[in-house]
């Protein structure tokens, strides 16, 4: 291994004074939430399988495998907060339910049978009954060593024994099994356990659309709707959004990303919100979403007690749950959009603090700026 990374979350002085002004709003925030939500308890999976693939080998089941128990606990707690409480509460899942229901009248013709009726109970049944294969593969592009997903789901449309897979990337996978003699080793595992909670999160609504549509089901592009870089629709982004209010990114220097323990020297995590704006997340909050994944809900900060992320293109890369950042393309912040040119179905992308103690105030801030109630006009 190469030598010790630098300290995660190191932020600047003035980064740091900035960020606790949001300290006390913050707290607020989690407090509500956490009487607003009710304790998910771990559920059983019984068709649940875990699959090591490597080049020059066979496959291995990591199903019993003691050092990767952290990554399959992970990927655990992800199911059992999307499948919910015992009361059959649900938020995750009825997020789910509102993107399935806007793809459905729009994909028909990319499916080869026909669509059943979609609710929570389906999905919930779904994921308990008919739980995605999890393969843990190197997904690195095989041309460019700088490109890679953190996650994805089958894509071939021959008949395979993954069709209902969700393949993560090794690299991070084996980094949040691995140990690092290091101070900080708590707060780097912390970062890398919410990347595969949101990973897992992204990945499963591609999955369902693999059992609700049709086996080879790829999401088209239905206007107003995330794209990836081939053009397909990105439910996953979707949801994403939806659910977290944000996307999640994480960010190395440029020396660091190419290093062989990338994974290991992530500099931070920031919160990306769809009218354009990246904010840091401090260890702090990333260790209370990680903890609120055990409640019905997911706890994230609002954005208005977060610091602006201070990118710059020259010198450090931001990855994506699909594939690299592209900073150049980043959108002008929504306090500066001219609502005038937002496209009418662009409800689907709309920010809203999850179980948080500003949440009201903040959606009717929002529904001011964007000079129309396009959940209105989308109903």
């Amino acid at each position: 291994m190469s030598s010790t990374p630098p300290k995660f979350l190191d932020a600047p002085a003035s980064r740091t004074c900035e960020a606790k002004e949001g300290l006390e709003e913050r707290e607020a925030s989690l407090a509500q939430h956490l009487m607003n939500t009710t304790e998910v308890r771990d559920r059983d999976f019984p068709k649940l399988r875990f699959i090591l693939e490597e080049e020059g080998k066979p496959p291995a089941s990591l199903d019993d495998d003691p050092h990767f128990a952290p990554f399959r606990n992970t990927v655990k707690l992800a199911l059992s907060h999307l499948a919910g409480s015992d009361t059959g509460i649900s938020p995750a899942a009825a997020e789910l339910v509102a993107i399935f229901q806007y793809i459905q009248p729009r994909a028909e013709k990319h499916v080869k049978h026909g669509i059943a009726t979609i609710n929570v109970l389906k999905i919930i049944q779904h994921l308990t009954h008919d739980t995605p294969t999890i393969v843990v593969k190197d997904l690195t592009e095989e041309t460019d060593k700088t490109c890679f997903s953190w996650g994805m789901v089958y894509k071939g449309s021959e008949e395979s024994d993954k069709r209902n897979a969700i393949f993560i990337h090794g690299e991070l996978a084996k980094a949040l099994c691995d140990t690092l003699p290091d101070d900080d080793l708590d707060d780097r595992k912390i970062s890398l356990k919410l990347l595969l909670l949101v990973t897992v999160l992204h990945e499963i609504p591609q999955a369902l659309s693999k059992i609700f549509f049709s086996p080879d089901f790829v999401t088209p592009d239905l206007g107003g709707f995330p794209k990836d870089e081939k053009g397909n629709g990105e439910s996953g982004l979707w949801f994403e959004h939806k659910y977290l209010g944000f996307q999640l990114q994480a960010c190395w220097t440029n020396d660091d990303f190419e290093k062989p323990d990338r994974m290991w020297r992530i500099e931070s995590l920031v919160a990306a919100y769809p009218y354009g704006g990246r904010y840091l997340i401090d260890l702090e909050d990333v260790k209370h979403m990680c903890e609120s994944f055990s409640r019905s809900r997911v706890w994230t900060p609002d954005r208005e007690s977060l610091t602006k992320y201070p990118h710059n293109e020259n010198t450090h890369v931001c990855h994506i749950c699909i594939s690299p950042l592209d900073m150049n393309d980043e959108a002008e912040d929504e306090e500066d959009a001219n609502a005038d040119t937002m496209p009418e179905n662009l409800f689907i992308l709309d920010p809203v603090p999850c179980e948080s103690a500003l949440r009201e105030q903040h959606m009717a801030a929002q529904r001011e700026r964007q000079a129309g109630d396009y959940h209105t006009r989308a109903q």
